[in-house]
């Protein structure tokens, strides 16, 4: 399905900066085509989300599904500290596959969702799929020969 004027605009401006901002509207066409996205990009998904219609806070949600890798040991914790700089009394979940941060301040919400997608798709803040990496350099293989072969003959 086509998206049309603000859903599109949302949808651009999610791919431009990182993360899927929904603080103002709920619309699950577009967080499906962004999820979609991130998929196709092998990037993590990030979204900003409001605590509640008249809340002064932010939820950011960090999820690496969409990814072949997981969040580091090093990334876990530079997602918590980010935490506990933005929010003083920090509540969060952080685990390898993904994150939820509450209580973060909606002035601070935007800078702290791009933070966070880059934690998580900075080298050394994830881990890679070793048998996915494998596998691609298997496959990857596979058809430098076939070219090669096809070239000799």
């Amino acid at each position: 399905m086509e998206l049309l004027g603000r859903e599109r605009i949302l949808m651009e401006n999610a791919r431009r900066t990182g993360y899927l901002d929904q603080r103002n509207q709920s619309r699950e066409l577009v967080r499906r085509q962004y999820e979609r996205w991130c998929w196709a990009m092998k990037i993590p998904v990030v979204r900003i989300l409001r605590r509640s219609p008249s809340s002064r806070f932010s939820r950011i949600v960090l999820d690496m599904y969409t990814t072949p890798n997981t969040l580091s040991e090093e990334g876990q914790e530079a997602a918590a500290q980010l935490c506990q700089q933005a929010s003083s009394p920090p509540e969060r979940s952080v685990s390898p596959f993904g994150a939820e941060f509450r209580r973060i301040p909606n002035p601070l919400a935007a800078k702290f969702a791009r933070e966070i997608f880059h934690i998580a798709s900075s080298l050394g803040f994830y881990l890679p799929d070793l048998g996915l990496l494998e596998a691609r350099r298997r496959t990857y293989g596979q058809k430098r020969s076939a070219v090669a072969q096809a070239a000799v003959a």
